[in-house]
């Protein structure tokens, strides 16, 4: 289900998928999984920020439900999503993060409830007994050729090795932590180059030596540069059990990778390149990571792993669709 000028009512088709995440974009696919079980491909379990931006579509008993859960986790009162999201502001509380548990208006209104990511199935089912859940990894296509005249435009030069963060450079994306190790990596080898890829959304200094900030990215230029880049840096705090996209890329093709040492993260990250950092740890552990991947680096393109095609997907979903043994 999408978004579109004309409602169309889920109860005229055979089988129904849902893709639920934290945008508005999908507003259609909540209210149509309210309506009529199918099966809920969660992109993010704590999709809060969702229910905030369609709240006017919620009845107003959900309404109080969500506001007195919310009130019971964080101790602010508030007469409406909008009021609770300018209190939790002021006050220095993310609001998008607080745990509610507000994907179980989906889980339980699915036949199947579907995640990319094996940590987040294991929670859902230990909150959800009763419910269906299932995993597969999130689908990469295997990489191909690039133009190799795009990472040169932005001072990427052949024998650098390069960290790469890539998708919107937010706070919650630990890119303090980050620069913080970058910084104090004492005779940091003159090849060594730390990329910020992708449209900044919160006020840092980034002008340091060997940082790299691109700003906003089209597809190809995005593309391009995760396939230059050596080893991934994408870590989440908080995490809202979504879907990486670049995650899911570097561990497709076993490229080396820096993760949150999170439930989430676990369950993308297959394969032997992986590392997983606690990122209430301090920069310490992230720069001796960094160092570790950079010293062994000539293992850094050991090939795709199947288990991310997009026919395997497909396969499992629409097994999982139509009702027949997910096989997996």
């Amino acid at each position: 289900m999408a978004n579109g000028e004309t409602w169309i009512s889920p109860n005229q088709f055979d089988y129904a998928l849902y893709h639920i995440g934290n945008n508005e974009l999908h507003r259609s696919s909540l209210r149509a999984a309210m309506l009529r079980p199918g099966v809920s491909l969660l992109h993010e379990y704590l999709h809060l920020d969702l229910y905030f931006q369609v709240w006017e579509d919620i009845s107003e008993a959900r309404q109080r439900e969500i506001l007195s859960e919310l009130a019971r986790k964080s101790g602010l009162s508030a007469r409406s999503a909008s009021h609770f999201v300018e209190q939790a502001n002021a006050r220095g509380i993310d609001p998008y993060a607080i745990d509610i548990g507000i994907e179980r208006y989906v889980v339980e209104a699915s036949k199947v409830g579907l995640v990319h990511s094996s940590g987040v199935a294991q929670r859902l089912r230990e909150r959800y007994r009763r419910s269906q859940i299932e995993a597969v990894p999130f689908p990469v296509r295997p990489w191909g050729d690039y133009d190799r005249s795009i990472p040169e435009k932005f001072g990427i030069h052949k024998n650098m090795f390069v960290f790469g963060a890539f998708g919107f450079i937010g706070e919650y994306k630990c890119i303090p932590l980050i620069l913080d190790a970058w910084q104090n990596w004492r005779g940091k080898p003159a090849n060594v180059v730390l990329l910020l890829a992708g449209e900044r959304q919160f006020t840092i200094n980034t002008e340091f030596e060997g940082v790299i900030e691109t700003g906003w990215l089209d597809s190809q230029t995005f593309n391009a540069l995760i396939q230059r880049t050596d080893c991934g840096v994408q870590l989440r705090k908080p995490s809202l059990g979504e879907t990486s996209g670049p995650a899911a890329a570097f561990c497709a093709h076993n490229r080396p990778v820096v993760l949150s040492d999170t439930p989430e993260m676990r369950g993308i990250g297959i394969g032997k390149n992986a590392r997983f950092l606690n990122v209430n740890a301090g920069n310490e552990e992230l720069l001796a990571l960094m160092q570790a991947l950079y010293e062994g680096r000539g293992d850094k393109r050991a090939g795709y792993i199947e288990e991310f095609a997009w026919s395997l997907w497909a396969k499992r979903v629409h097994s999982c669709v139509t009702g027949a043994a997910m096989g997996i």
